[in-house]
């Protein structure tokens, strides 16, 4: 077993070369006796462990959630297991966190001792603040001496691996809300069919070659004449949830956008309704076609939390004619995207879709507020080292932020025109639920609230 000196046994032996040299100059027998002492000791020592063997101690590190999302408290779960019959006092836990992962209570070392088959556990909060693939480690156990001058390594542990998805906008909004917004949704947008099914819809004369089952005797009796039960067949929807990215989704605004797609997509499909994705610029990035399963929620996860949108500007068209390509009709399209590319292209696009029988909610996720704000405020600082600089940034961010209002509320014209509604996401501590109850209510007024 080898021992290395650390930071604190290089000082240690510095002072006590600077004491021996010191107690020799003036002739003190005490200062001699106990520089010589410390210097004994940091020279014996390695020399006394070096032919020892590494005693037998295990490490396993996870962490504890399979999916973990940005600005999210997450656990690093380490076990020490002590394989051997010894005591060992003195043992110290180092780990290394990548730059973007930060510990939210303790420093990156535990110093303890195990006992014999002893088994310790250390759970470690962490928060991610990006989104993207990170490990944390190599995991080192190191043993120390009595006065912790030096180290031996005597277990490690590789890298542990994770991956940090776009933060979930949804959790801050009841689930209550959100079952009662795609609810909604569904009874709003899906088509029945009437006949013999799982769901009443009322009651009826007798027709003429009615199944005996969906007889109302009790009814027929009180009338005395033939009622016959009125069926609907289970509400039949598919949802496409399309999301621009491009040049116009930078930074925290296309971590958001992603976690507004997965909110919906995960709402749908709670619903038992499937739901698909596709990702777009000016071409087709990814795409998922609409599907129930779990599975694909995460596949979609794992092949979309490390995309950065590229230098394009969005085009709208590719998603009408990709779905004109795959001959998709009678589905709910959800558009998750912003004002800042071709305005009329854009309603051009939703015109398409709707000819294809299609509905369509736009969800305009707004430039100014996550896209130039800060950018102005750094420019600011730059510019000016007064209130000047701050002030012309809110000046030119109040023109910003009445240009978005403009041509929001000229969007949602326009789409009322085709039949389709507006949504809009005003900030990040906005929601995506929140935002589809306000279009509702501005397109159907209370009557919003679908009772099926």
């Amino acid at each position: 077993m080898r021992a290395r000196m650390n930071e604190r046994g290089v000082i240690f032996l510095a002072i006590s070369i600077v004491l021996l040299l010191l107690s020799i100059l003036i002739r003190s027998p005490p200062l001699i006796l106990v520089s010589s002492l410390a210097l004994a000791y940091i020279l014996g020592y390695p020399i006394s462990i070096y032919s020892v063997n590494n005693p037998y101690i295990q490490l396993k590190a996870i962490v504890r959630n399979s999916v973990i999302y940005r600005g999210e408290v997450e656990i690093l779960q380490i076990e020490v297991i002590n394989h051997t019959g010894s005591y060992f006092p003195i043992l110290k836990l180092n780990f290394k966190l990548p730059l973007s992962v930060y510990l939210v209570e303790h420093s990156d070392e535990r110093i303890f001792s195990i006992g014999p088959q002893e088994i310790i556990r250390f759970n470690i909060p962490f928060l991610p603040t990006m989104r993207g693939t990170y490990s944390i480690g190599p995991i080192v156990l190191k043993l120390g001496d009595p006065f912790l001058l030096f180290d031996q390594m005597i277990a490690t542990k590789g890298n542990v691996e994770f991956e940090v998805y776009p933060k979930r906008i949804a959790k801050k909004v009841s689930k209550s809300k959100t079952r009662e917004v795609f609810s909604a949704l569904i009874g709003l947008f899906a088509s029945r069919q009437r006949g013999i099914g799982t769901d009443f819809h009322g009651l009826r004369d007798y027709i003429r070659g009615d199944p005996v089952k969906i007889i109302d005797w009790k009814g027929s009796a009180r009338s005395n004449k033939l009622i016959s039960k009125e069926y609907e067949a289970e509400k039949r929807l598919e949802v496409l949830i399309g999301l621009a990215a491009g040049s116009t989704a930078r930074g925290p605004k296309f971590d958001y956008m992603l976690g507004v797609a997965m909110d919906i997509y995960e709402g749908i499909i709670k619903q038992n309704f499937p739901a698909g994705l596709l990702l777009f610029d000016d071409d087709v990035i990814k795409e998922f076609m609409p599907s129930r399963s779990m599975k694909r929620k995460m596949q979609i996860w794992a092949e979309t939390f490390d995309l950065e949108p590229s230098d394009v500007y969005p085009d709208y068209s590719v998603l009408s004619q990709w779905m004109e390509k795959k001959s998709l009709t009678g589905h709910l399209v959800i558009i998750i995207g912003d004002l800042e590319g071709d305005f009329d292209q854009t309603v051009d696009a939703i015109r398409d879709i709707r000819l294809r029988r299609n509905n369509c909610i736009f969800v305009d996720v707004w430039g100014y507020s996550f896209s130039f704000q800060q950018e102005l405020k750094d420019a600011a600082a730059d510019l000016a080292s007064d209130n000047y600089g701050l002030i012309l940034a809110d000046v030119i961010g109040r023109e910003l932020e009445q240009t978005q209002y403009f041509m929001g509320s000229t969007m949602k014209n326009q789409l009322i025109k085709h039949g389709s509604l507006y949504a809009y996401i005003e900030n990040q501590d906005d929601n995506v639920i929140q935002s589809i109850e306000r279009a509702l209510f501005s397109h159907f007024g209370s009557q919003w609230k679908y009772k099926a």
